[in-house]
């Protein structure tokens, strides 16, 4: 397998082709990076449109396996995706390819996983760090192509569950994580697919509840997602004073 330069938009990143496997793949390893360590680089959350195909490429016993995933956030030098390894859980290194032929989007891009976190029952979101930064223009493209989004607030990586209810007459949620929270929102992951404007109520483990409207929703791989903004201030200090209670 052999690493060469792929361009896209007039812009070079790190990638690798489906080539006959050798050792090139192989990284030296490297002590784990802690998901609470200090990121240098601002992370832009992904809006995972419903065109984009999200895969993590693995060299597994000499076989190249393409799992399908979903990009949590990126940054020029990594990324978090959700994803099911199985029994393939002790694979380091891989290649994030990202296609959209809709945005005229194909990127491969290799890198390593550097930390994991269980997201829900069988999948986990993993930390994914680039052998090659990717430069700030193909970042630009992305947000512009509405891939992902630009962070104008700090938000708090969670990942934990949250009961979801939604107005009377609706599909009921059963389950749903909470991916982040900030002061004025929150991104959820759920089994059912929110309208764009409707309001949502989150109630924590706590008996914290707050209300948010959906602002955007889209399907991926591992199912549901939206992005939400809080409708008052009292539903952001709620659900933000449980988050940090969690954490603490």
């Amino acid at each position: 397998m052999h690493v060469h330069d792929l361009t896209l938009h007039g812009t070079t990143a790190t990638t690798l082709s489906r080539c006959p496997p050798c050792a090139n793949l192989l990284f030296e390893p490297t002590m784990s990076v802690s998901i609470s360590s200090q990121r240098q680089d601002e992370r832009y959350a992904s809006r995972q449109p419903d065109s984009l195909q999200s895969r993590l490429m693995l060299l597994i016993n000499d076989q190249l396996h393409a799992l399908p995933c979903d990009l949590s956030d990126i940054s020029c030098g990594g990324c978090a995706v959700r994803v099911k390894l199985g029994e393939h859980v002790d694979v380091q290194v891989g290649v994030l390819r990202l296609v959209d032929p809709e945005l005229g989007i194909n990127l491969d891009v290799a890198g390593k996983l550097c930390w994991k976190q269980q997201t829900s029952v069988g999948v986990n979101t993993f930390g994914f760090r680039f052998r090659q930064r990717l430069e700030a223009s193909m970042i630009d493209q992305l947000i512009n192509q509405g891939v992902v989004t630009r962070r104008q607030v700090h938000r708090v990586r969670c990942d934990g569950e949250i009961d979801v209810r939604r107005a009377h007459g609706k599909e009921p949620v059963g389950y749903a994580v909470l991916e982040d929270c900030s002061s004025t929102g929150v991104r959820l992951s759920m089994d059912v697919l929110p309208e764009v404007g409707e309001r949502l109520l989150l109630s924590s483990e706590s008996g914290r509840s707050g209300s948010v409207s959906v602002v955007w929703s889209s399907t991926g791989s591992e199912g549901h997602h939206c992005g939400c903004l809080f409708v008052n201030v009292r539903s952001s200090r709620s659900i933000n004073d449980a988050v940090r209670e969690a954490l603490a």
